[in-house]
């Protein structure tokens, strides 16, 4: 769950004075130019510095340097960053190539530069068409995992997206929803599909038999897992455009979604379900979701106004993770999640708990235990943010017994084909990260109980992942708003809502049409 802000302002004031007092000194144009090893002589030979990505994750800064490309080299001072961004070694040396993921130049236009404010910064690789058009919606999100359905490999989890920095990493646990094991032997296609560093600790199975008669096993919102002998879809089910039931009836491709108010991004709005189950206890809403890309595009446009103070920004929260940790989602509280009500027979409302996943991505489904003390009536009601989540998949569960899962590790990681033995100890043990760059694409195997054909899969990964700056986005570096967007976010939520408005209904295709994908996925 995403921590509330509840610093009082003159807190949070004094938490952001050293940034915009740092970010008022800032004029800097920077021109980044990205390049495979192979390609090193398109870097702009003016730079004073080359970062040096490598495929583990660490990065090289180099001064001083020139390149030997018939032996396929290079050489330079500078300084060498783990992907935690913590420095490992300093002085000469020699870069082969070979181990080399991308090389990346930066030339000051005017005024200096501070080299430590670039160590988070990533890149601005030779973009889509779509990401440089709309550069608040390039396809972003922490791992994404792919699962055979039955007919191909779909997308059905994205791991730990709230963990942008290290002190933040968790634990994510997602249903596998739609999953066909076809043997014991099961694959799950991880990928790197954006511009970030993922860094993967662990990603368990977590299976469990289904009960007998067709149900189901379910994860509620609280993290535990239950049997669920009876999923019923609703009778009614009326939003604020009109009956929408046809949509939600069934899990599929279809979506029920809103746009956001036009004059404030906060506004809310209610759908309203009936079920045929009045009197009965010991009930579930199971909802299928996943978030639009409105948190996206305001955590992409805050590190736009930041500009190259994010780096100094993100450092300080990791520094200090409790002071600045409800910096990182200062519209938390305001957006809140999908919150659930059930209606007594007096026609009271009562909350029985909310739903809330970050991601655009991937569709969650999950479950909230209605109030077993009061006489529902068969009345839901769902309130949330307009134009912030897309419901695909609604029903009433008959709740069983908690379960617990059958915990399995990967047995076996391929990357390109070739078995990764340091690799799948890390996941099997836990010391230490994986280190995923993009576009890579990882199949870890698990071993399944002999009734591999009724199980309940779910994923439990745990990690955290370093966003990479893209260019386009310090062009609209502003102090001011930065500012505001913390400290005022009421006031920017308003401020904001035409500019979202305008790129709104185009947000979502071009998200898509941004992933950094591989042709032989």
């Amino acid at each position: 769950m995403r921590q509330r802000n509840a610093l009082p302002v003159s807190v949070r004031l004094l938490l952001m004075l050293p940034l915009v007092t740092c970010m008022s000194c800032q004029a800097n144009h920077v021109t980044r130019t990205i390049a495979k090893p192979d390609k090193y002589f398109t870097l702009d030979s003016r730079s004073p510095y080359l970062k040096v990505h490598y495929n583990d994750g660490r990065i090289q800064i180099l001064d001083d340097w020139k390149a030997y490309p018939a032996d396929g080299y290079l050489y330079g001072h500078g300084v060498m960053l783990d992907a935690n961004r913590d420095v490992i070694s300093t002085g000469y040396d020699t870069v082969r190539l070979a181990s080399v993921a991308l090389l990346e130049s930066n030339v000051v236009e005017s005024g200096t530069i501070v080299p430590e404010m670039t160590v988070f910064t990533g890149l601005s690789l030779a973009l889509s068409i779509y990401c440089l058009l709309t550069p608040k919606a390039c396809f972003g999100s922490c791992p994404t995992f792919y699962a055979w359905d039955g007919s191909r490999y779909t997308l059905m989890a994205e791991g730990f997206s709230s963990s942008v920095l290290p002190t933040l990493e968790a634990n994510d646990i997602d249903a596998l929803y739609t999953a066909v094991p076809r043997s014991r032997t099961f694959d799950l296609r991880m990928t790197n599909e954006a511009y970030e560093t993922h860094l993967i600790r662990s990603a368990d199975l977590l299976v469990c038999p289904r009960p007998p008669g067709g149900g189901r096993i379910l994860h509620m919102s609280d993290g535990s897992l239950r049997q669920a002998s009876l999923l019923m879809p609703p009778s009614r089910c009326t939003a604020p455009e009109g009956d929408v039931l046809k949509t939600l009836v069934s899990f599929d491709t279809l979506e029920r979604l809103s746009y956001t108010d036009s004059n404030d991004l906060e506004s809310k709005e209610d759908i309203d379900l009936v079920f045929d189950a009045s009197g009965t206890h010991h009930l579930g809403l199971t909802l299928g979701f996943r978030q639009t890309l409105l948190t996206t595009y305001l955590f992409y446009q805050g590190l736009a106004y930041l500009g190259d103070s994010a780096a100094a920004m993100l450092s300080r929260m990791q520094s200090h993770p409790d002071a600045y940790r409800g910096y990182l989602d200062p519209f938390g509280t305001i957006f809140g999640g999908i919150e659930v009500l059930a209606q007594d027979s007096s026609g009271t409302w009562h909350r029985a708990g909310s739903f809330y996943e970050t991601g655009p991505i991937a569709h969650n489904v999950q479950t909230v235990a209605l109030p077993d003390e009061i006489a529902f009536n068969g009345h839901v009601r769902l309130r949330m943010t307009k134009g912030m989540w897309r419901l695909n998949y609604v029903a009433l569960a008959a709740l069983g017994p908690a379960v617990t899962p059958i915990r399995i590790k990967p047995s076996l990681v391929l990357k390109d084909s070739v078995a990764q033995p340091d690799e799948l100890a890390i996941l099997q043990t836990g010391s230490g990260h994986v280190v995923s760059m993009p576009s890579d694409v990882r199949i870890l195997r698990y071993d399944l109980p002999d009734a591999y054909g009724d199980l309940d899969l779910f994923l439990d990964a745990r990690g955290y992942y370093i966003e990479w700056m893209r260019q386009e986005w310090l062009a609209e570096t502003d102090p001011a708003k930065a500012a505001m967007m913390f400290l005022f976010p009421h006031a920017f939520l308003r401020m904001e809502a035409p500019r979202f408005k305008s790129l709104e209904s185009s947000l979502e295709n071009s998200f898509w049409s941004s992933r950094y994908v591989r042709r032989d996925q």
